[in-house]
């Protein structure tokens, strides 16, 4: 065989070789598809004004594009301003959509409001509003959230019935909250819109009563640690007329 012939027959061989190795992993897995570029990197969460909280930037998008869907609307709360303890007053808060024809937003939330507010503000609102009221030194009822819907009439009302307890602070917190339903409709998100402190003080009668329980509790603690140390003078007195008296011995 000439020299030629061989390298043509040694090539052959070769390439039948490779012919017969291994398959490629693309080919071994048919099922699956191999992308030619690396997956995205995750998320980065951080920091999202709209709802105060760290969430990946996609999240913040989505909340920031359902804040601006909100409208301008108008609040009022009515609170007691001192209460004793043990008595119920009513908290009220009322929400509402802005200025309408036939009058302000204001106008018809005193309305709703059955009284002049103690308090009116602007704020952003939603078709389905909710508000929660919690504190320290109050028993509230309804606890909890409590939603409603905004856009059924001129505004809406809740109403909590809030009892002063015993203890060294009373305040109360109010929250109101957008209530915007995932994309696929699956949860909800709530995105707060007001929040506000309300203190409520005892009256004076009710505090002096606290400080005269006070010293009359600091009272009874200093004459039982004085009738403990009585009785022990008196036990160590007892004790030294009992002990027997040595004799010396003849």
């Amino acid at each position: 065989m000439t020299v030629p012939m061989r390298n043509a027959a040694l090539g052959l061989a070769l390439l039948c070789g490779a012919c017969g190795g291994a398959p490629n992993e693309a080919t071994s897995n048919p099922g699956v598809e191999i992308s030619g570029t690396a997956g995205a990197p995750p998320e980065q969460a951080a920091f999202c004004e709209v709802v105060g909280e760290t969430v990946t930037p996609s999240q913040c998008r989505a909340f920031e594009e359902a804040w601006a869907t909100l409208k301008q609307g108008v609040g009022a709360i009515s609170k007691p301003e001192r209460m004793r303890r043990g008595e119920t007053a009513t908290v009220a808060l009322v929400l509402g959509r802005g200025s309408q024809p036939g009058g302000t937003g204001e106008d018809r939330l005193r309305d709703l409001l059955g009284r002049e507010p103690d308090e009116t503000f602007k704020t952003r609102v939603g078709r389905r509003m909710a508000a929660q009221l919690s504190g320290d030194g109050f028993k509230i009822e309804p606890a909890g959230l409590v939603t409603k819907d905004l856009f059924l009439g001129e505004g809406q009302i809740w109403e909590w019935k809030v009892t002063a307890l015993k203890g060294p602070r009373h305040a109360l917190r109010l929250s109101a909250y957008a209530v915007i339903p995932s994309a696929d409709g699956l949860k909800e998100n709530l995105l707060r819109t007001v929040q506000l402190a309300i203190p409520v003080e005892l009256t004076w009668q009710q505090r002096l009563e606290d400080a005269t329980e006070s010293l009359s509790v600091l009272e009874k603690l200093l004459l039982g640690l004085a009738a403990l140390v009585t009785a022990g003078a008196a036990l160590r007195g007892a004790l030294k007329k009992f002990r027997p008296v040595a004799t010396k011995e003849a």
